[in-house]
């Protein structure tokens, strides 16, 4: 993972590295792993915390391009909305 951003109301990084893609492709069932694993993630941020606003552009496990030394542009956000 690499951070970008952190503040006191923001959380940015991009994620380098997805274990779960890796476990599908494994398994020879990498068209499951968005419905499986990516397509809870919004579910379950909200229902931790609904103050946190949970944003992501790709996925790695979708095809997000890689770049150079293994680092992906999979760009993650995470803030909360107002802190109490």
């Amino acid at each position: 993972m690499d951070v970008i951003e952190q503040t006191e109301k923001k959380f940015s990084f991009n994620v380098t590295r997805c274990r779960y893609a890796e476990m599908y492709k494994e398994l020879g069932v990498q068209e499951y792993g968005a419905l499986l694993s990516c397509g809870r993630d919004a579910a379950l941020i909200a229902g931790f915390n609904p103050q946190i606003r949970f944003t992501r552009a790709q996925t790695i496990m979708t095809g997000a391009p890689l770049e150079k030394e293994g680092r992906s542009s999979n760009n993650l956000v995470l803030f909360h909305r107002e802190f109490h």
